[in-house]
């Protein structure tokens, strides 16, 4: 079965997001909702708003890898003479890793330079440090409950009290760490 994921948007001649000329891919999905996102039309909360409306700004396709690699290498002499390449940008790419790291693979095989634009909000086995496990979404839980506690990642500021040490253990680098699953946070909350 052919890897697939969410896109909004396939930009060619991007020359802002990267060395060189570059095609940017945009994928579709982002857990924030920042204010100065260059790209709202990629977050969560518009896509019911898109089925509601007919708004195909704010519409995904699902693609193959093979498909969005098919526009990408239309352009290859272009990224082959200026150093550019392919950039995945969002949303948030992370949201679909392995989606992402397959067009990456497919792109390194055809001798296209890649690039990811993220923000980072993924458990650190997205990274490809570990296999992810339900442990990844409980780390994922324990940003989202600290960004609404605090407006901030829990690198940079952690709650305090009871719910502080929660999100603490739910953000721990090694998956062991963590709440084994989202019962076992439960009855911590």
């Amino acid at each position: 079965m052919a890897q697939t994921g969410q896109i909004f948007n396939i930009q060619k001649f991007s020359i802002n997001d990267g060395p060189g000329i570059r095609t940017t891919v945009f994928f579709k999905g982002c857990p924030l909702a920042c204010r100065w996102c260059a790209n709202p039309e990629s977050q969560n909360r518009y896509t019911a708003q898109a089925q509601l409306l007919d708004d195909d700004r704010c519409r995904c396709r699902e693609v193959t890898v093979e498909e969005v690699m098919a526009e990408v290498l239309q352009d290859k002499a272009f990224y082959d003479q200026s150093g550019g390449g392919m950039t995945l940008s969002g949303g948030e790419v992370l949201q679909q890793a392995e989606f992402a790291a397959a067009l990456c693979r497919a792109a390194r095989a055809q001798g296209i330079h890649t690039a990811a634009e993220t923000t980072g909000f993924a458990a650190p086995e997205q990274y490809g440090l570990s296999q992810s496990d339900t442990r990844t979404d409980i780390y994922s839980l324990g940003v989202l409950m600290n960004v609404m506690l605090t407006g901030q990642h829990p690198s940079k500021k952690l709650a305090e009290g009871r719910l502080g040490r929660i999100i603490q253990r739910c953000t721990q680098i090694n998956p062991a760490k963590r709440y084994k699953n989202v019962l076992h946070l439960m009855e911590a909350l």
